[in-house]
């Protein structure tokens, strides 16, 4: 479960530089298409894994069992919609954080709560083509393409966040690439940048770093690239530029978005 320190810093932060997460990510583009369908809905919790199993369109190899699992990421969500997005609790009008489920996204409900036209959205995608499909979590201001703010994966006992220390949507954001890349886009500051480029493991539930490069800012008004996120390695702009047309030269992968509705 989330801290309560934890929680409040990220709220006000989102509140500090208005919201600014909420409609769009911070490369400025909508970088996974997809198509939604105003019938593609979960019209309760206890449809949730079959309305995902529909979803995949009977996809082989694809268990309900190991839909169910997702299941319960799903019925966090509809919880929170059913609370009027815990805006009590974000506000600090209330302490009870425990009340939140913890695959939640904080980032996510800020934004849920502070528009009635932002909505939250699913995805599922077999990325490693395990015959196991990773559960992607989205939001959208309006009708506008969704953006990641999670993504799950399964041993096919639990689900797993893979990239459990980061909270994505704000000052560090997720994409995927149509050859099962993912790239982690961050930043600490105005000066401080980075991206780091992963993969699925061959267990199909956790992750493994690929690439990864930096930019630093310094007081005389320099850029200087690395070829690491510590920055430890120093590179030329161009190699910097080079290893990130190498991975981005890749297009954008398309999802299907399913908007979560109680």
């Amino acid at each position: 479960m989330k801290s309560y320190k934890h929680c409040l810093f990220i709220i006000l932060g989102l509140f500090i530089l208005g919201g600014s997460g909420c409609t769009q990510n911070h490369m400025g583009e909508q970088v996974i298409e997809g198509n939604n369908n105003e019938n593609d809905t979960i019209p309760n919790k206890e449809k949730a894994s079959s309305h995902m199993s529909k979803d995949l369109g009977g996809s082989e190899g694809i268990a309900t069992a190991e839909l169910d699992i997702y299941s319960s990421i799903i019925d966090q969500y509809i919880d929170a919609i059913n609370h009027d997005f815990y805006k009590e609790i974000l506000a600090g009008e209330s302490n009870e954080w425990e009340l939140i489920g913890a695959d939640v996204n904080l980032n996510l409900l800020s934004c849920l709560g502070g528009s009635e036209q932002y909505k939250v959205y699913y995805a599922l995608e077999d990325v490693d083509k395990n015959g196991i499909p990773e559960l992607f979590i989205g939001g959208a201001d309006g009708d506008s393409i969704p953006i990641n703010y999670d993504m799950f994966t399964s041993d096919k006992t639990r689900a797993i966040n893979p990239y459990s220390g980061y909270e994505f949507g704000h000052r560090t954001n997720l994409y995927l690439y149509s050859n099962g890349i993912f790239e982690v886009d961050w930043t600490n500051s105005g000066i401080n940048h980075g991206m780091e480029f992963y993969k699925i493991s061959s267990n199909g539930y956790s992750i493994e770093l690929v690439e990864s490069v930096s930019i630093n800012g310094t007081a005389d008004g320099t850029t200087k690239y690395y070829h690491d996120a510590e920055g430890n390695t120093e590179i030329s702009e161009e190699e910097f530029e080079s290893i990130l047309q190498s991975f981005r030269g890749t297009r954008k992968a398309e999802l299907f978005w399913v908007e979560i509705i109680p």
